[in-house]
């Protein structure tokens, strides 16, 4: 299912509406299966809960390579485009983001993403939001 970020809310909180407090997001390909889990059943305080981090999604995609062949794999992102989809969905942060906002305005951070290659600038450290 694809959502817009616009109306993120609104399903969110009809999922609520009905009792469903714990989301699953899972890539199609069940060999990479589920990603991370979002439990909305504190309002207030939204947890997203990692089921596969950076490295574990790597092993994931590289096990597709000699299953799948090439395009396979291929067609999957890699470990650093789905760290900069983390971070530009704002489910995770970059440790200094407060130094990189005020050095280059409020967009750097989505600048950065979109670069070909990530510019790294000063010590980013990515760290995960909620516990």
């Amino acid at each position: 299912m694809e959502v817009s970020r616009d109306h993120i809310t609104h399903l969110l909180n009809a999922l609520y509406t009905e009792g469903i407090t714990t989301i699953s997001v899972k890539h199609p390909c069940e060999e990479v299966g589920e990603l991370l889990k979002i439990d909305i059943s504190d309002p207030v305080a939204t947890r997203v809960t990692f089921t596969q981090g950076a490295i574990t999604y790597q092993d994931a995609r590289e096990e597709i390579h000699p299953t799948y062949g090439e395009q396979a794999y291929d067609e999957l992102p890699n470990k650093e485009t789905y760290i900069r989809a983390l971070v530009a969905g704002g489910l995770i942060d970059i440790e200094n983001s407060d130094q990189v906002t005020s050095s280059f305005g409020s967009r750097a951070i989505l600048i950065l993403i979109q670069a070909t290659s990530l510019l790294l600038w000063g010590s980013i450290q990515i760290y995960s939001r909620g516990g």
